[in-house]
């Protein structure tokens, strides 16, 4: 059983402990012994995956509150850019300039004020932003959005402490699960004489994954031709056709893929002197996503 050190801030992947457990009653001999761990194993399953899709939906509803804003605030910004670009109003421009990757990067109470400092911009601004598309309907949108991430985002003090909470309750299961796991294990051993087959298959399937929340995907690109790691070649990731994160790949050829929501995105990886890739990337909340990509070199 291969296995990394938990924290309370990791959890336990248990989608590919299932097969060897439903292997096991297939031994008759063995099925009393194993029966009453089997059943109470299989309830903290459910328990804590119960826990995490608590975790995910509350996780989950807030990233695509927040993603909704930003796409209204980036729309926003881009418009009010246009006006200055033509007027050449510097004053303006440090108001309305904005990074999409930066934005996201904000913390919550930095990130909704930049957002009301944009609306608040817009609006004050809104008879000469007529002409860009800045209108009531617009700016209704945006501040709907503000309102609407305020809400899920809750007072600073009550969101960390339900996270305390929920961690800490995340952790204990943890720990409930592995004990269960390797008292399942220690009688698993019993059958790496009297039951060699089944023993390896036990040994082949029963896998326990820990990885950090934050850490979304792991990718690494190298030349179609030597294998070498391509350095220094750029990832962008692409959600509606709007770039939300930005990386660079390390000498090694690698790169550690995090602050990504779960989700479908097109990444697009470039290096001068390669012909760029396209590909379509799915991010689970419930496994590192792990993209390994060759680049030519172009003709």
């Amino acid at each position: 059983m291969s296995s990394k050190n938990c924290t309370t801030s990791r959890y336990i992947d248990y989608t590919e402990n299932q097969k060897p457990l439903q292997s096991l009653r297939e031994v008759p001999e063995f099925e009393d012994i194993h029966l009453p761990y089997l059943i109470e194993y299989q309830i903290g399953v459910i328990n804590t995956s119960a826990k995490i899709s608590k975790i995910s939906l509350v996780l989950d509803k807030k990233a695509k509150t927040k993603l909704d804003l930003s796409h209204e605030t980036m729309n926003m910004s881009h418009r009010a850019e246009a006006y200055v670009l033509m007027t050449k109003d510097v004053i303006l421009h440090r108001e309305v300039h904005l990074a999409k990757t930066h934005l996201l990067k904000l913390s919550d109470v930095n990130f909704t004020s930049t957002c009301s400092i944009i609306y608040h911009t817009a609006h004050d601004n809104r008879e000469v932003l007529m002409k860009y598309g800045v209108g009531k309907a617009s700016l209704m949108h945006l501040r709907a959005s503000i309102d609407n991430y305020q809400a899920v985002m809750g007072a600073p003090k009550e969101a960390i402490t339900k996270r305390k909470q929920l961690t800490h309750q995340l952790a204990q299961r943890i720990v409930e699960q592995r004990a269960i796991l390797d008292k399942i294990y220690t009688l698993m051993s019993i059958m790496q004489y009297t039951q060699p087959a089944m023993y390896a298959l036990y040994k082949d399937t029963w896998v326990v994954l820990y990885r950090s929340r934050s850490l979304a995907g792991m990718c690494r690109v190298t030349d179609a031709t030597s294998a070498k790691a391509v350095a220094g070649a750029t990832l962008t990731f692409y959600q509606d056709e709007v770039p939300v994160l930005k990386k660079s790949i390390a000498k090694g050829g690698g790169s550690r893929i995090k602050s990504l929501s779960n989700g479908t995105y097109i990444l697009t990886v470039s290096r001068p002197g390669y012909t760029a890739q396209t590909l379509t990337v799915h991010i689970s909340n419930t496994k590192l996503t792990t993209i390994n990509v060759t680049l030519e070199k172009a003709l």
